[in-house]
């Protein structure tokens, strides 16, 4: 719940022939259109403004009972589209409410706070899942969205209940991931890569394996320093950059020899610097498509799959591993 300090206002003005609102709360800022345009002739204008006012009296008293802990006198006639839209508000195009956002557009526009219910999210998950073409694993994925915003709904008074309590979960099906095979793999190890001259090439080949050996993510590679590695211990201790979260990773002598060039580095200098200084990771798949097909190998070997791949089917591969070409 915002702290009894923040100040809470929304204010009416004109913007571009329209009436907009000006609102802070929360310790925010933002601006919202009212969707009233604004007339020429006088009359019609006064009567624009006055509905413009109505609009904005309404908003500031469901900010202010949000702000005291009281049930949102609006809400049960509040659009789930516009709340989810402002709840969206800022937050990057990854997330996946602005992916809920558009099939709410397309199955359920209409949809009110009054009309929300556990029945209404089993019939939107069905009509999902029968209708619009996505795996059940997406449409899973994409439907955990509207639930996590029904519990902030209800923790700032705007819900009672959480519709989505007791809603049962979409059932997806454990697949298994796709990954490399141990002959794969030997494949790629006697397969040369492109951009030897310049040298690229032998670097991502070579970070390409040791994330297979490891099972670390393409931005863990990139940013992989020797303070991270323990060489005593035999291990990879790494803050992940995705998740947050700290791994140890133990790490066998034929993944170690991949980056043993028997040269003494600062503690602070990139494990794979050619990797390291590449502003974006696009161009090295280029060189990884036409590497596993020169290898023969059907399946993509991008580097997300290389974290599916078990450690052991690399080292099965023999000691000719840390052979870079």
């Amino acid at each position: 719940m915002p702290g009894s300090a923040d100040p809470v206002g929304v204010r009416l003005r004109e913007h571009h022939g329209k009436y907009i609102l000006d609102i802070i709360f929360a310790g925010r800022r933002w601006r919202e259109s009212t969707g009233v345009s604004i007339p020429v002739d006088k009359q019609l204008k006064k009567e624009a403004l006055a509905l413009a006012e109505t609009i904005r009296t309404k908003k500031e008293l469901s900010l202010i009972a949000r702000k005291n802990g009281i049930q949102d006198p609006t809400a049960d006639r509040m659009l789930l589209l516009d709340y989810l839209q402002e709840s969206a508000r800022g937050k990057s195009k990854k997330y996946s409410i602005h992916k809920v956002i558009e099939w709410i557009k397309k199955l359920a526009p209409n949809t009110r706070f009054s009309d929300l219910s556990p029945r209404w999210l089993e019939n939107f998950q069905n009509t999902l899942v029968s209708t619009s073409g996505l795996s059940l694993q997406t449409c899973e994925h994409y439907c955990n969205a509207p639930r996590h915003q029904f519990k902030l709904a209800v923790r700032d008074n705007v819900l009672f209940e959480d519709p989505g309590a007791g809603v049962p979960h979409i059932k997806v099906l454990e697949q298994r991931r796709p990954h490399l095979e141990t002959w794969e793999i030997e494949q790629l190890m006697k397969t040369p890569i492109k951009g030897q001259k310049s040298g690229i090439g032998p670097a991502i080949k070579q970070a390409r394996l040791f994330a297979v050996a490891t099972g670390l993510r393409i931005s863990d590679i990139r940013t992989l320093r020797w303070e991270h590695i323990d060489l005593k211990t035999k291990q990879v201790s790494k803050t992940q950059e995705k998740t947050g979260r700290l791994v140890i990773i133990p790490i066998k002598d034929e993944a170690l020899k991949l980056i043993d060039d028997g040269i003494e580095h600062e503690r602070a200098d990139f494990v794979f610097p050619r990797i390291a200084e590449l502003k974006t990771i696009e161009n090295t798949n280029t060189y990884l498509r036409e590497w596993g097909k020169a290898a023969g190998l059907t399946k993509p070997i991008g580097w997300h799959i290389a974290r599916h791949t078990d450690a052991t089917q690399l080292l099965e591969a023999g000691a000719d591993i840390y052979t870079v070409k």
